[in-house]
């Protein structure tokens, strides 16, 4: 079973916390060999901590605000800096390839299937976060 984080409110955000789940993500395109931009891989942290993959992997927090719109939470001390340059100092993050969120985080967040369109989705820097928002398709 998946850690969720649960909390009366959240913290970056002020509103009612719904819940955080905590995974690793490796950035870039699946197609590319984890080189562009956008989610290659996502996994629970110790999978990807056993794999040997050359591509280096932040810890993050996902979590659905409302229904069409969910979060990826990231730590700042998560982003080295050619990270940050290549994809976080524009404002926005690029998907280049769509991708879905492992059936594992949708479940334990109710939902039954969650994808992403490839598309230019906000950031928003915080002193302690950076904050994707994307949009959410839900297939049932």
């Amino acid at each position: 079973m998946p850690k969720i984080y649960l909390g009366s409110t959240s913290k970056v955000t002020g509103r009612p916390a719904s819940q955080e789940l905590r995974f690793g993500v490796v950035f870039g395109t699946p197609s590319r060999h984890c080189d562009g931009s956008g989610v290659c891989v996502i996994a629970r942290v110790p999978v990807l901590e056993r794999w040997s993959i050359p591509c280096a992997f932040v810890i993050a927090f996902f979590s659905v605000w409302e229904e069409g719109h969910f979060v990826f939470r990231i730590p700042v001390e998560e982003i080295t800096d050619p990270l940050y340059q290549q994809h976080f100092s524009k404002g926005f993050f690029r998907v280049e390839e769509a991708f879905e969120v492992p059936r594992w985080m949708a479940k334990a967040l109710g939902k039954p299937k969650i994808a992403v369109p490839a598309g230019v989705y906000r950031v928003e820097q915080r002193s302690a976060d950076y904050l994707i928002h994307f949009n959410l398709l839900l297939n049932n």
